[in-house]
């Protein structure tokens, strides 16, 4: 695995859909950057009404409202990694055909509304389903960290992508912008299609060794590294200075520690 000391710094790294989900989540907002800069420039230039502007983006905002609950039920029922594909490829269908639109010539004020509303379906199925599946792909004991990590780079990408695609429509126009914003957002596709294998949460890391050296003592598991749900010896990660392996004494609740070497 690429840059182990930034591994052992930050265990969540290890895991490889956590790296994936990462990666999608710095390409996608600063992606979607160029569409709220591109979209405002794009429809001031073909109508040049600010009243049409705002039509333009109540058309994006509206659908949020009117199937967020749709995107709970969808994200509850189908796996998380295929519902954000989908709402990726509905938001690149919708901001891709729009700029293709302005590049081709004049766009009508339906036809945007229409491809912003497309747009905003596929922002309201997208935000349950992001929600779902980050805990799904890491160890309970480091949701936390991974959910600051993946906020920060959300936040992180959208921001730069907002100060790039300002510079970027000013030079190349707004039908540009929304193209890329289109192709960006397809480029999320093979970095979600790998995702999604559930992580095993009573693991103490991505990289565990279940041999271990038989006897030992009984003690109660320490903080972090509970027992797996199944009957398979879990061992902390390696580099550590002994191992700690579990494995059950008995087929009741009783588990016990092992340690190579004792």
């Amino acid at each position: 695995m690429p840059w182990p000391g930034l591994a052992r710094r930050f265990p969540v790294l290890g895991y490889r859909d956590f790296r994936l989900l990462l990666a999608d989540r710095m390409l996608a907002p600063a992606a979607f950057a160029f569409s709220m800069v591109g979209v405002s420039f794009a429809v001031l230039d073909a109508t040049g009404s600010t009243a049409d502007l705002s039509y333009v983006l109540a058309a994006q905002i509206l659908p949020a409202l009117v199937f967020a609950l749709a995107g709970g039920v969808f994200a509850d029922r189908f796996a998380p990694q295929r519902v954000i594909v989908a709402a990726n490829l509905m938001i690149a269908a919708g901001e891709g055909g729009f700029g293709l639109l302005v590049l081709a010539g004049q766009p009508q004020l339906w036809q945007m509304i229409a491809l912003e509303t497309l747009t905003g379906a596929g922002m309201a199925v997208f935000y349950p389903a992001s929600q779902a599946l980050l805990p799904r792909l890491v160890p309970d004991r480091l949701l936390q960290e991974a959910s600051a990590m993946s906020r920060l780079a959300m936040n992180a990408a959208q921001m730069a992508g907002a100060a790039i695609a300002g510079l970027f429509v000013a030079v190349t126009g707004p039908g540009w912008a929304l193209t890329v914003c289109g192709i960006g957002m397809l480029g999320t596709v093979p970095l979600l299609l790998p995702s999604g294998r559930p992580a095993l949460s009573g693991r103490s890391g991505p990289m565990c060794s279940a041999t271990c050296a038989t006897g030992g003592r009984r003690s109660p598991p320490a903080a972090g590294c509970g027992p797996p749900r199944s009957s398979t010896a879990s061992c902390s990660p390696p580099g550590t200075a002994r191992s700690t392996c579990w494995a059950p004494w008995s087929r009741g609740s009783t588990w016990v520690v092992l340690r190579p070497g004792a």
